[in-house]
């Protein structure tokens, strides 16, 4: 494997995260906005969706740092 490969593979690595952290928030954030959530519920929701935002950003800042589009078009 050369080094194209492995930066390939490794923002593949990344926008298959990303995609995770994206589905997971929706999920999160529909659970939130039910009537029935308890409200113990709702705040680890919330610490949740922050941590999950906090990975995002991170994962984000390394590829801009990179150089790696993660958009093409």
């Amino acid at each position: 494997m050369n080094e194209k490969d492995i930066f390939a593979f490794e923002e593949d690595q990344t926008r298959r995260r990303l995609l995770q952290i994206a589905r997971t928030h929706v999920k999160l954030a529909l659970e939130y906005g039910k009537p029935h959530t308890l409200l113990e519920r709702q705040a680890w929701i919330k610490q949740e969706i922050e941590r999950l935002r906090e990975e995002r950003d991170q994962l984000m800042r390394c590829e801009t740092e990179e150089g790696t589009d993660l958009i093409p078009g």
